[in-house]
């Protein structure tokens, strides 16, 4: 990878971006209207002294992110900005693992907060220290900015000689959003409210002092969000008319709409610095009623009094509604003046001047169904399944799309690199087997699934999406809804197995169209889908290779290493372990060397599955290999064993290998036993239940005799001339022009079996599907990474996104090994990796989680204005997005790992 540009933004804000508290919101609001104005942001999150070092970013400043208007800078970033403004001063107190590289013509250093009593508040910091601090981390003096006037009075009391700029830094609201239309008068009883936490220093000690800053009685309401036990502990109990709500029990602007008069009374030691949750009801068009020490941050935007004075200046609102809308009016003047975007975007103005505007690189690649653009583009997402069955359906459709369509594929497969080596773009997302999450806790996953596939599609926008699927997940629903431009189709193959009737069904009306390749055994197809085909697009059996793409007997033979003459079989297992694959393998040897006669020479061959070719070794007399596809070298095989998966089925039937099927013994959907069923009946195989048996014993004799193979090899071939991958690609193309496709009234299968659509059942309830509450922080939380992550560790660790791109394939082991003897020492990092790497082996054995990016080889071939490098860049931010880590290091080979990544 080249050495990394520099980044530019107008404003790069450093903060803890981990605290959920007024200084974020404010700082959010401010990046709206940089946004707003024109100018762009970028956000350096240091490590403050806060507790909780694995939260995730505030959701405030996630939200922005992911909306656009902020972009995440890496600490090892490289940036150039306007204005570097820092908010939070006690961050820089302390020790930061990294030294950011930051070229900037101004520096500011907000001051939010000061020395107070700390027995009603832990914000301390030493002014001195923290400049030294942040000057010797950044290699820039800094200028101190006061967040209000009544933090610069208290800055100059205890260091007269602090350089402060002439400005201050008053926090912003966006007025329009926050008002509430009010009526003109107030009615009885009067609600008087207050927002903030419930903690010593935000409730006056004095037991009279609370009486009268909310009072009781029937004329008034009062409404407390945030808790109240500190004053319940000072008065006893709770006045009758108050209404107390927990933090954060709804939104503020929601709790504000009960609120007529703002009443807020603290700690005779606290002084606020700004007060946030005041402006919120200012601007909502409560009237605020605060100690009079609070007219130098406010103005005339508030009413000033003592606590016992509160009473009488509610009351006169109520009853002079003249005065009520003067106050009202005057407040929103002020707080326009004073607290609105504008007044944000003047003062950056002043500093920094009009934004620059720079053109940027494209984010995105060229949007395929733009004449524009060179090739429209169809985005494959797959499920993993129990084998390569959805990714290998869905690369036989992208393999004959015409050649200026442009296929790429996200897929749940860890053999992803089996893609890469058939020429396609593809990314790997972990499926939910492999986060650890049960079927029932497919929800949680969900929520990742949500973001991840949202980024993609609005990078890449698509004309199609293709979902191969069992079950479709729920997300898929809103997400289908939420991209109108794009068309999207459900890969549905049937073959279900009898009084099945599985949660997916109802997914079929969220999809513009479902699409089924055919079974062979359709005609013994007893399952659910043949009765649901009103609008499904029906295209005849599918295969990955077809007949014109076979090597010849004698390559083929050679490729694989098998002698030129005599009869060779090949076995086509899976199992649910490797140690019943061997013994699977061992007693078909054991039976097909018996039907050997004395002089025959006999060679048995089995692929070396994808996902599974590390731990199955050798097996005495079978020859082994990875191919993929095994298909391509059909013409190498007299006869095959084979399970009776969809693919395999249909690819030997299709290239005229006379087969048994045997089907696999699992309680999957797919009714293997019945399509394993119909080889016999159709003439083109036999089959087993069981290779353990009477029937499996006569029909490996019957494979084994060359008159039978005969047989079996010309049913085949007439039974399945056509591959239907052909047909899908064409509908593909058709729906990227726009065409509305045509469904078939009845598809011709092969071996003179008609199949013809019936009636359409309608499901209850369909598209109503179960809610489960469940949210992307608790997703993230409950996610596994790494043998040595205790499992009860997962919600307290600290999230750790790991750019490995730069390491190849053999270097990955090595970073792995690293990194789990870190996370033995240390067992809360909770790593996830963003990696090139193609062989994925030491990350899986690890159990990291881990997601991929294309292949630069691979990524040239697209023909997008956007580097390799800036694709890896925008994947790492949406890995940021996705997986929200309190920590993000890009590291290269052979450097050592920073103490910061995993150090507390």
């Amino acid at each position: 990878m080249s050495e990394m540009r520099m980044e530019q933004v107008d404003i790069l804000v450093v903060t803890d971006a981990r605290l959920v508290g007024g200084g974020n919101k404010s700082l959010a609001q401010e990046i709206i209207a940089h946004s707003a104005a024109g100018y762009t942001t970028g956000l350096m999150s240091l490590a403050g002294p806060a507790r909780g070092g694995a939260r995730p970013l505030d959701s405030s400043l996630m939200d922005l992110i992911d909306a656009g208007h902020l972009t995440m800078i890496r600490p090892d970033e490289p940036i150039e900005a306007g204005l570097v403004i820092a908010r939070g001063p006690s961050m820089f107190e302390v020790e930061q693992r990294f030294k950011p590289r930051v070229r900037a013509e101004h520096w500011l250093l907000v001051a939010n907060a000061f020395n107070t009593d700390p027995a009603v508040s832990n914000m301390l910091y030493d002014p001195n220290v923290v400049a030294a601090q942040a000057e010797e981390l950044f290699g820039h003096q800094w200028q101190w900015v006061p967040l209000s006037p009544i933090v610069r009075q208290k800055m100059l009391e205890t260091h007269p000689k602090l350089a402060l700029s002439p400005m201050n830094w008053s926090n912003i609201i966006n007025l329009d959003h926050w008002h509430i239309d009010r009526s003109d008068r107030l009615d009885r009883p009067i609600r008087i409210g207050r927002h903030s936490r419930d903690s010593p220093g935000k409730w006056p000690t004095n037991r009279q002092e609370i009486l009268d800053a909310y009072p009781g009685g029937s004329d008034f309401h009062v409404s407390v969000m945030g808790g109240a036990r500190t004053p319940q502990a000072i008065l006893g109990h709770l006045p009758r008319n108050w209404q107390v709500h927990p933090f954060g029990a709804m939104s503020p602007r929601d709790f504000l709409r009960s609120v007529d008069v703002y009443s807020y009374y603290h700690h005779p030691s606290w002084l606020e610095a700004f007060g946030r949750s005041i402006l919120e009801g200012i601007a909502t068009g409560a009237v605020a009623v605060l100690p009079p020490y609070f007219e130098a941050i406010f103005s005339d935007a508030a009413v000033y009094a003592q606590p016992s004075e509160v009473e009488a200046v509610a009351r006169r609102f109520a009853e002079d509604p003249t005065y009520l809308q003067e106050r009202r009016a005057v407040a929103r003047e002020v707080a326009h003046q004073y607290f609105g975007y504008g007044s944000h975007v003047q003062r950056l103005k002043d500093l920094i001047g009009a934004p620059r505007r720079k053109p940027k690189a494209s984010t995105k690649l060229p949007r395929l169904d733009n004449p524009a653009a060179d090739k429209p583009s169809v985005l494959f997402y797959t499920d993993n399944g129990h084998g390569l069955g959805h990714v290998t359906r869905l690369m036989a459709y992208a393999k004959r799309l015409d050649p200026q369509v442009q296929p790429y594929f996200l897929t749940m497969s860890e053999a992803y690199h089996l893609v890469d080596e058939q020429g396609f773009p593809v990314e790997y997302f972990p499926s939910p087997k492999k986060m650890g999450f049960t079927p029932k806790q497919k929800p949680i996953w969900e929520e990742l699934l949500n973001v991840r596939l949202r980024l993609l599609l609005e990078r890449l926008e698509p004309a199609v999406l293709v979902v191969d699927h069992v079950n479709p997940p729920e997300v898929l629903r809103s997400i289908c809804a939420d991209h109108p431009n794009t068309t999207f189709v459900w890969s549905r193959r049937g073959m279900w197995r009898q009084q099945r009737k599985p949660p997916s069904l109802r997914m079929a009306d969220a999809f513009d169209h479902v699409l089924e390749p055919m079974d062979l055994a359709a005609a013994v197809d007893m399952g659910f889908t043949p009765r649901l085909s009103a609008n499904t697009l029906y295209v005849p059996p599918i295969t990955l290779v077809q007949r014109d793409e076979l090597l010849t007997r004698e390559q083929a033979r050679e490729d694989l290493g098998l002698p030129r003459d005599g009869t060779s079989v090949l076995l086509n297992l899976s199992a649910d372990s490797t140690d019943q694959l061997v013994e699977l393998m061992t007693h078909i040897q054991r039976l097909l060397r018996a039907q050997i006669g004395d002089g025959e020479q006999l060679t048995i061959f089995a692929p070396r599955h994808a996902l599974h070719a590390a731990a199955l070794e050798s097996v005495d007399g079978i020859v082994m290999k990875p191919v993929y596809p095994v298909a391509k070298y059909a013409n190498a095989f007299d006869a095959a064993i084979s399970t009776t998966g969809y693919n395999s089925y249909h690819e030997l039937v299709h290239l005229g290998v006379p087969t048994i099927f045997v089907a696999r013994a699992t309680e999957t959907l797919d009714d293997q036993n019945r399509r394993a069923a119909f080889a016999p009946i159709a003439g083109f195989g036999a089959s087993a239940q069981s290779i353990h048996g009477l029937e499996f014993d006569e029909a490996v004799r019957a494979v084994m005799d060359p008159r039978t193979r005969a047989r079996m090899r010309k049913a085949a071939l007439e039974a399945f001339p056509e591959n239907g991958a052909n047909q899908a690609a064409r509908i593909i193309e058709g729906l990227i022009r726009g065409e509305r496709p045509v469904t078939p009234v009845a598809v011709d299968a092969g071996a003179g079996i008609a199949l013809s659509p019936t009636a359409t059942v309608r499901l209850a309830g369909a598209g109503a599907a179960k809610h489960v509450e469940t949210s992307l922080t608790d997703s993230l939380e409950r996610m596994p990474s790494g043998i040595y992550l205790p499992p009860n560790a997962t919600k307290s660790s600290i999230r750790v996104v790991i750019d490995a791109t730069t390491h190849t394939d053999a270097e990955i082991p090595g970073l792995v090994d690293d990194i789990a003897h870190i996370q033995l020492k240390y067992p809360y990092i909770k790593p996830v990796f963003l990696t090139s790497a193609l062989d994925s082996v030491a990350l899986s054995r690890a159990g990291y989680m881990y997601e991929t990016v294309v292949s630069a080889e691979r990524w040239h071939t697209l023909g997008t204005d956007m580097s390799h490098d800036e694709y890896v860049e925008r994947r790492f931010y949406e890995m940021i997005a996705v997986y929200q880590p309190q920590r993000m290091a890009r590291l290269t080979p052979g450097e050592k790992i920073p103490r910061w990544i995993y150090e507390r």
